[in-house]
């Protein structure tokens, strides 16, 4: 950037120069100088106010929509291509287990995105602010444990003793992973009553290939259904 500004003095020093011994026409000698002050203008202007560009390409609020509308209909390699700093999240791994997997389809199910107004931008980066919802995991964890018991002592009372207890007076174990189905199937039913809803800034970068989102801790969390 210095080597321009010289070069740009050097330029206006040549043409004065110039002007003494040949006979330049005032309007072509005022011309020239004109352009030279404006390349050390900008010169100048590139060391304070950093990188000029003269518009985007696309809108950061079209990849935040792309995102969660590739997100809501599964389409979770499209929605990871849109990352600045992930290449998969992992989501597309369907539990083994039906009762974990019938918790991760609930999540992916109460998945819902409204934007808050228009991005704001600042040079290569952009925070657009939406309204997320997603299933509240703890929240219903702290109920599971409850319905968990009721239906042990539910089987207490409608089964015979050795069918709930084995030879050491413990719940056998078929029976507690029966309680614990049953119990995430009940709460399911109304899983609308453990959503939750929260406010998230998400930052977005500009590159080359457009606006791309980062996925930070926040929400890495709510699409994790606020694990932590």
């Amino acid at each position: 950037m210095y080597g321009i500004i010289g070069f740009a003095g050097l330029c206006v020093l040549a043409l004065v120069f110039l002007a003494g011994r040949a006979k330049l026409r005032p309007l072509w000698f005022a011309l020239a100088l004109a352009v030279a002050a404006a390349a050390c203008g900008l010169a100048v202007a590139g060391t304070q106010r950093g990188v000029i560009y003269s518009r985007y390409a696309t809108a950061p609020e079209e990849t935040v929509d792309a995102f969660f509308t590739d997100l809501l209909s599964d389409d979770y390699e499209g929605a990871c291509a849109l990352l600045d700093n992930y290449s998969d999240l992992g989501m597309s791994v369907v539990p083994e287990d039906p009762t974990t997997a019938a918790l991760y389809a609930a999540l992916h199910e109460s998945y819902a995105c409204r934007p808050l107004g228009q991005a704001r931008t600042s040079g290569l980066s952009a925070v657009q602010e939406v309204s997320f919802t997603a299933l509240d995991i703890p929240a219903l964890q702290a109920d599971l444990r409850e319905q968990v018991l009721l239906n042990l002592a539910r089987f207490v009372e409608e089964r015979p003793y050795n069918a709930v207890y084995d030879e050491q007076d413990q719940y056998r174990p078929e029976v507690t992973d029966e309680a614990y189905r049953d119990a995430v199937q009940t709460l399911l039913e109304h899983s609308s009553d453990y959503e939750r809803t929260e406010v998230l800034p998400l930052t977005l970068r500009y590159s080359t290939q457009g606006w791309s989102l980062v996925a930070d801790a926040n929400l890495l969390n709510a699409l994790n259904g606020y694990l932590q």
